[in-house]
């Protein structure tokens, strides 16, 4: 159910892109798109080796299975390692600030926007920083 919930912010960037009326946004909004189903698919995985371990979907269940064996962590290294990169670039910041890269003229999903509709793409930018 997390990762259900957190991939519907996709339809936000196609939305935002479309409603721009612009191609270059059309195509920076596909382009995020795609790039954070990957990074989606990346944290469902790196999640998956816990859940096994766990034996069960239940959070406070898998704690509980932890508490008599070794954190996850440590089995699961990779998945931690892939886990937390997933996570940094589930955030567009750098280094995988790709969606919007510097050296490019359009400025991605959000091409079309200035003002209010710009500031509210940022606010909801940061937003999903703390989410």
């Amino acid at each position: 159910a997390i990762f259900a919930l957190g991939s519907i912010g996709i339809y936000g960037f196609i939305v935002g892109g479309w409603a721009s009326e612009s191609k270059y946004s059309i195509l920076g909004s596909m382009r995020t798109c795609a790039q954070l189903v990957s990074y989606e698919v990346s944290l469902a995985l790196s999640v998956l080796g816990v859940v096994i371990l766990g034996r069960s979907l239940n959070l406070p269940e898998i704690v509980s299975r932890q508490g008599s064996f070794l954190p996850y962590a440590i089995p699961q290294f990779i998945g931690l390692i892939v886990f937390f990169f997933a996570g940094i670039a589930e955030t567009s910041r750098a280094p995988f600030d790709l969606p919007e890269a510097e050296q490019e003229l359009v400025a991605g999903y959000h091409t079309e926007y200035s003002g209010m509709r710009w500031g509210l793409f940022q606010m909801a930018e940061y937003i999903n920083l703390i989410t």
